[in-house]
């Protein structure tokens, strides 16, 4: 649930969607709530990254098509995410399609992707704020706590990880 104003917007995307045309409220949830949220901070950085040759690449648990218009507005080609299952009439089934993208698959998955890439993870950064990821930060050289959880917060100040704020 989402509070868009003076009153609060719900957004599914459930079964008996075409997986061809995602719900036209995809675009408008990015523009009022999700966009909102994109930090500055992040999007500089995403921009210093790309300036220094860097090839940045989100990875969530969040489902594609909400992920989807935040890499366009960052210029991110490579997605990693959940996807939905679609059955053999083009609907949106409600479940994932596979694994969702969280702990040692996401961390696999990053892994999976910068081998045929050919990125070297020892010299890669990974920003995230949630201690799910735990196994992601330990997969590259440069993990970057942001915003934390506690438990995220205690775990970086305990590796000397580096910690930033939106």
């Amino acid at each position: 649930m989402f509070q868009r104003g003076d009153h609060t917007g719900v957004y599914i995307l459930h079964a008996a969607h075409r997986s061809d045309r995602p719900a036209g409220w995809v675009g408008d949830l990015y523009r009022e709530v999700m966009g909102r949220r994109l930090s500055t901070t992040m999007a500089d950085l995403v921009r210093v990254h790309r300036k220094r040759g860097h090839l940045p690449v989100i990875l969530s648990a969040s489902l594609y098509h909400l992920i989807k218009p935040l890499a366009t507005e960052l210029g991110i080609v490579h997605i990693l995410c959940t996807e939905l299952e679609v059955d053999s009439g083009g609907l949106f089934t409600g479940r994932a399609a596979g694994p969702v993208c969280v702990g040692q698959y996401k961390a696999d998955q990053a892994v999976r992707l910068a081998h045929r890439l050919n990125v070297d993870l020892a010299a890669s950064y990974v920003y995230s704020d949630h201690h799910a990821d735990m196994q992601l930060f330990t997969a590259v050289g440069h993990p970057v706590a942001v915003s934390p959880t506690p438990r995220l917060r205690w775990t970086a100040l305990r590796r000397n990880w580096k910690i930033i704020s939106r």
